[in-house]
This record gives structure tokens, sequence and C-alpha cells, in this order.
């Protein structure tokens, strides 16, 4: 049995009749973002060519009006990087080689190596690797079949170890929220869930340092341990179950690779003597887009 399937939206678009139009997903609006395309204008008329910028959010379009639009494109690729929470535009057959950006608000046009002028390729993103990859099209009028990696040196990454010990409502589970990584510039967030009905939320215990588990039975905790040292403690307040944590990053080329650990701790009252149970921990590695 088939999971998805195609539905007529009946929707009203501004867009107009309008073909070649490329789009992506935006993940720091959750939106789909659409660029350019163009129109057919008769026999005799050629055709006219687009370079907005709109979003689709399942039920309206609204257009973006960013300070410096890509240029009028055509057959140009669009792709989206998760991690990096970018989409990534490239490429068209008006000899334009820059790549662009979307910040989730402006275009920004990135320098640096590329292909080189080119249209009639294909951009996708390999979710395995954190890494864009540009395959073919054509270039000064040839068609060419190299292959092109788009991607930081400098990845944000989070990774989780150890294990949590159960409660009242199951096993308290910390990981960064969806398409969040700990970006120099950007806010960080932090999430745990499984906190019981009624409790008010958990406290998150972060460190530079590292230590091997501790079990933490002798001080009322049976089957936890502590995975961070205690450095800097948090408190979130929990809503619908789980807790979160912010860091604003600051821009700072020097904090490019720093890691810290991070683990959280549940409020959860019936477990054990403390009425604290524990998260698995994570480490957050600072990386730069």
């Amino acid at each position: 049995m088939n999971g998805a399937v195609w539905a007529l939206r009946a929707a009203t678009t501004p867009l107009g009749q309008r073909y070649r139009v490329v789009g992506a997903f935006d993940p720091v609006h959750r939106n789909v973002l659409l660029y350019g395309g163009m129109r057919y204008l008769g026999p005799g008329s050629g055709e006219l060519v687009f370079n907005d910028t709109w979003a689709w959010n399942g039920t309206a379009f609204t257009q973006y009006t960013p300070a410096v639009p890509p240029p009028y494109l055509r057959m140009e690729a669009i792709v989206t990087d998760l991690h990096r929470q970018r989409v990534i535009l490239y490429g068209g057959d008006t000899g334009d080689h820059i790549t662009r950006e979307w910040t989730g608000a402006e275009w920004v046009e990135r320098a640096g190596p590329s292909p080189g002028p080119r249209n009639s390729h294909a951009l996708a993103y390999d979710t395995s690797l954190r890494r864009t990859v540009l395959f073919g099209g054509t270039s000064s009028g040839a068609w060419v079949q190299d292959t092109w990696i788009y991607r930081t040196p400098l990845p944000a990454d989070v990774v989780p170890f150890g294990s949590g010990c159960a409660g009242t409502a199951g096993t308290p589970s910390l990981a960064a929220t969806p398409f969040t990584l700990p970006w120099l510039g950007d806010t960080m967030r932090t999430v745990v869930q499984t906190i019981p009905a009624g409790e008010p939320g958990a406290l998150f215990v972060s460190s530079f340092g590292t230590t091997p588990p501790v079990p933490l039975g002798p001080v009322g905790m049976p089957g936890c341990d502590l995975l961070v040292p205690i450095d800097v403690l948090d408190f979130g307040v929990a809503v619908a179950g789980s807790a979160e944590w912010t860091l604003s990053i600051p821009n700072v080329p020097a904090l490019a690779g720093v890691s810290f650990g991070q683990q959280a701790f549940v409020r959860d009252v019936p477990a054990n003597p403390l009425g604290l149970t524990a998260s698995n921990a994570i480490t957050l590695t600072l990386g730069v887009r």
C-alpha cells in the first residue's frame, strides 16, 4: 500500500502561468521556496523570464522581496542543504556561475571556486555525507559530465552518546531540535522529551570537560549515570512533554571546531528516591556555514 499519493489542490496562485519554476524546501520557515520561471508570449514574441522569489506554505503563496535578488536565470538548479539550513541556487543559461544561498530572508552570494557557467545540470543533497552534489549540464554550448561537491570544511554537528534511565513516562531523550545545529552566529536549540505530565521541566547540564559514566545509584537514582561534568546548569520549562535549551553562539572564527557536552535531568518524583531521571548525552561541535 502506498503511503503518499497525489491530490489536486484548488489554490489561487499569484504567479500566473509560467514554466521552469524551480523550488526546494526552506528549512528555516518550513515551507517550499520557489524562484523564477518563464512565460511563453506567443509565436514570434519569445518568452518572459522572472527572477522573483515566493514561498508556498501548503495553503497560500507569499512573495519575498530580497534586497539583492538573483538575476534573470533560465535552466538553473536548486537544492536544499538540510544541515546548513540553506537553499542553494546555481547556474543558468545567462552564463551565470555565482553560488547563491537563501538564508530564510535574503539571497547571499558565496565567493570561491565553482563549476563555472552551466545550465541544465542536476543538483542533489547527500544527507549521509552532508554535501551538495552537482552533475553534468552544458557549459559554453557543450555537454559535460563532471561531478562537483559543495560543502563547508568546518561542519557543525550533534552526536549522541550514552544512555538515559527510564522514568514513569519512559526514558528521557536529548537531541538537537529539528533543522538545528551549532553554527557560529546562530542560535542553537536542544530539546529533551518524555517529561511526565504535571512536572515543571528539566535541568540541562553542560560542560567543556569529559567524564566516564558515574553511577548515580548512591544518590538515589539507581540505573542512571552522570555522563557530563556538572559545570553549567540551565532550567527548561516543560511544554507538552518536552523542554528546550537555547544558546546564542557568537560569530567568532576562533570558536570553530570547539566541542562541549550536554545531558538533561528530568523531574519525575515517583521514579526513584531522588525524583529525577537522566537522558542520554550529546556532543555539540561548533561549525561555520
